[in-house]
C-alpha cells in the first residue's frame, strides 16, 4: 500500500485515477490546485510516494511544481509522473529535466498507468 496524491483540475480524471489507486488499496489524497498539494507534500508526518501531476493545473505549471517539489526536503525524493494531453518530446524532455519520473500521455490506459506505477514504485 503506498501513499499517492494525484494532482488534476479535471474533475473525470481525477475521479478515475482516485478510484484506481484506491482499488489498489493505496490511501490517496487528490487535489485541483498545485499549491494546496505542495502544502501538504511538506507538512508534518506526510509520507507521499507516489504524485500523479498534471501539466496544465490553474495555479500554477506542473513543471513550476515539479521544480518546487523537488526542493522540498520531504518530498525531494518522492516517485513524480506527469500526466499530460500535452504529448509533444519537448514536453517529455522538459518534465523529466526539471524531474519528473515518468510521464503518461492523456488519454491513457489504466493498465498502462499501472505497469509504469507498479515498475517505479517496486525499484
Amino acid at each position: 500500500m503506498a501513499e499517492v496524491v494525484v494532482i488534476e483540475d479535471d474533475p473525470q480524471i481525477s475521479a478515475l485515477l482516485v478510484a484506481h489507486f484506491t482499488k489498489r488499496g493505496d490511501s490517496v489524497t487528490s487535489f485541483g490546485r498545485a499549491q494546496t498539494a505542495l502544502e501538504h507534500l511538506g507538512g508534518p508526518g506526510a509520507n507521499t510516494e507516489l504524485v500523479m501531476v498534471d501539466l496544465g493545473l490553474p495555479d500554477m505549471s506542473g513543471f513550476e511544481f515539479i521544480v518546487k517539489a523537488r526542493a522540498q526536503k520531504a518530498s525531494a525524493e518522492t516517485i513524480i509522473v506527469v500526466i499530460s494531453a500535452r504529448t509533444g518530446l519537448q514536453e517529455r524532455a522538459r518534465a523529466l529535466d526539471v524531474g519528473a519520473d515518468d510521464f503518461v500521455e492523456k488519454p491513457f490506459n489504466l493498465k498502462a498507468v499501472e505497469k509504469k506505477v507498479r515498475g517505479l514504485l517496486d525499484s
